[in-house]
């Protein structure tokens, strides 16, 4: 067991003790503050430190003794109500002079200081790096990172792509061709019928006022 804990329940059993041994008129306000004492004990026992430190709280404001302060604080700490453990550690050493456990309070003060601290420190600091706005541009917000490429890196087009890149010649079908060389033939044909006719026909130099008879 946690020597740290012993020593509170051993502080709170005195503290019991001291108020139920304790015989005067105020005997109503006694048995409240030793019932709230109870009460704190099983709680910080069970680890429902908020709940003790109120309890230890309202029994010390019945019978003011030092134990009952040092464990209200020792449960705000554990609670993690840093503000509070440090306002009544420091009034259980302004209050009671002649404590056991000066040191040990007084680092648990010191510690505490620090983390409140931080955590001004931490909650004023700005983000360090703040987020853009839905209204700030993409290219404000992150630039683009530029990209070099070398001569070495650049694409090149190889013979094979050049040739597939370059527009088709539209290909004549075969029997076009044919088409035109049959009707070549034809008209060469025709042209040589018509010369060869003109030629065979008698034709007379002389004029047709009739032919000079020579006797």
């Amino acid at each position: 067991m946690h020597p740290r804990f012993l020593r509170t329940c051993v502080l709170s059993i005195l503290v019991l003790s001291a108020l139920s041994g304790f015989g005067i008129a105020r005997g109503d306000d006694l048995e409240q503050a030793r019932l709230h004492a109870q009460k704190g004990l099983a709680a910080y026992a069970l680890g429902h430190y908020a709940q003790a430190a109120g309890e230890y709280e309202q029994s010390f404001s019945l019978h003011a003794d030092p134990a009952l302060l040092y464990n209200a604080a020792q449960a705000h700490r554990l609670a993690g109500n840093k503000p509070r453990a440090l306002l009544l550690y420091k009034n259980y050493l302004r209050l009671f002079q002649n404590v056991p456990n000066r040191d040990e309070v007084e680092r648990h003060i010191t510690e505490l200081e620090q983390a409140i601290e931080s955590e001004k420190q931490a909650v004023s600091a700005p983000p360090t790096e703040p987020m853009p706005s839905e209204k700030t541009p993409l290219s404000a917000a992150a630039p683009a990172a530029k990209v070099q490429v070398t001569a070495s890196q650049a694409p090149t087009a190889s013979r094979a792509d050049l040739t597939a890149r370059a527009p088709e010649r539209k290909r004549v079908k075969p029997w076009v061709w044919g088409v035109i060389g049959g009707a070549a033939a034809v008209a060469l044909a025709v042209g040589l019928g018509v010369g060869l006719g003109l030629s065979s026909s008698p034709i007379d130099p002389t004029p047709s006022i009739g032919r000079a008879m020579v006797h």
